[in-house]
């Protein structure tokens, strides 16, 4: 350490610690996660009610955050299967047009295989899932039991970038998500593990404007194509 430079130097090049690679101290609010003395640090959405947010004044986890994205996307093209949609959501959250940007966030899409869905591959929180605005957090639902009951508390149709999207029928290229989570069925179709856009193969779709069963399992009474544009549900993580 450089007495009057710096304020630490623990000569990596890793942010989420102690000392950022500016070597400026971490501190909580600054948006950037120490993984060895916070739970999580939304920065300026670090809520100083309990009730507003997902990480505390202090750092301390309240719950967790739940955006959808600005625009659609075709797998096989934009991503390639649940790694890569999983990597998608984590770039969303801090590119330039994210009014997010804590990092060091860990993030899933909500995408089920023909082997695995997010009842085995998302962590099961027992607080609170919220979808941030502008305006503050809007409760999506309490726990993850509340979020698998058939009613969410709240539609997840703000964006990474702080938008609300619009109404829209089900089934429609303006409200699908891709899921691939078939209510009461187990697994459903998903574009061959989101590795194709096909036009002869298909994908359960859930619908963003829904708080019923519909918001995983939008229940189309047509198949829902790969061809077409879809957007994702992401889901943040406790970090590794």
């Amino acid at each position: 350490v450089w007495a009057g430079v710096e304020e630490c130097d623990d000569g990596n090049a890793a942010d989420p610690d102690g000392c950022l690679t500016t070597c400026k101290a971490n501190v909580c609010g600054d948006g950037i996660l120490d993984m060895g003395g916070e739970q999580c640090d939304h920065g300026p959405l670090n809520a100083v009610e309990p009730t507003q947010g997902a990480c505390s004044a202090m750092c301390q986890r309240l719950g967790y955050a739940v955006f959808v994205t600005e625009k659609q996307y075709a797998p096989g093209v934009d991503f390639n299967g649940v790694a890569g949609a999983d990597q998608l959501c984590t770039d969303l959250s801090m590119s330039d047009g994210s009014g997010l940007k804590f990092k060091g966030a860990r993030w899933k899409a909500w995408l089920a295989t023909q082997m695995a869905g997010p009842d085995t591959t998302f962590f099961q929180s027992t607080v609170r899932y919220v979808n941030y605005s502008g305006g503050g957090a809007d409760l999506i639902a309490n726990n993850w039991a509340d979020l698998n009951d058939g009613n969410i508390q709240g539609s997840i149709n703000v964006t990474e970038q702080f938008n609300s999207l619009p109404l829209g029928n089900t089934c429609t290229s303006v409200t699908a998500v891709w899921t691939g989570v078939e209510i009461n069925k187990g697994f459903g179709a998903n574009c061959a593990d989101w590795t194709t856009n096909s036009a002869a193969a298909s994908a359960v779709v859930g619908n963003y404007t829904s708080v019923g069963d519909q918001w995983t399992d939008a229940n189309c009474v047509n198949s829902y194509y790969c061809n077409k544009g879809g957007r994702l549900y992401c889901f943040e993580q406790p970090p590794m």
